[in-house]
């Protein structure tokens, strides 16, 4: 059968009964997290991190590109201090029943964001 594209909050491939769970496959078998702009849509995988000249240094690729990120230890400090509002940490307390449950894959992030 045919393939539907989803709209709104799950935007992977379902089936056409609409019946199959949103959940894309990752790029290259490995979980990755997915950038939206206007300019186009970015899969980062990431692989590990490591530390170079008092950088936190996040090692990945995005797209089909090797990708270093720098990150200095007061800009992970603002990182961290963003992700100490009750909507992520509602979001944290979440996680394992949205594990459990088979939640969207990164890639079927919604469209815009905030």
């Amino acid at each position: 059968m045919g393939e539907i594209r989803a709209t709104g909050e799950c935007r992977g491939v379902i089936a056409a009964n609409g019946r199959a769970p949103c959940r894309p496959k990752p790029m290259g078998g490995n979980r990755h997290v997915l950038i939206k702009s206007p300019a186009g849509e970015f899969p980062i995988e990431i692989a590990k991190f490591e530390t170079e000249d008092g950088y936190l240094v996040m090692v990945g690729k995005m797209g089909v590109w090797d990708a270093r990120t720098y990150i200095t230890a007061r800009e992970l400090l603002g990182v961290i201090a963003k992700l100490l509002t009750p909507v992520v940490l509602m979001y944290l307390v979440r996680l394992p029943f949205l594990l459990f449950r088979g939640a969207p894959e990164t890639t079927g992030a919604p469209d815009g964001g905030g």
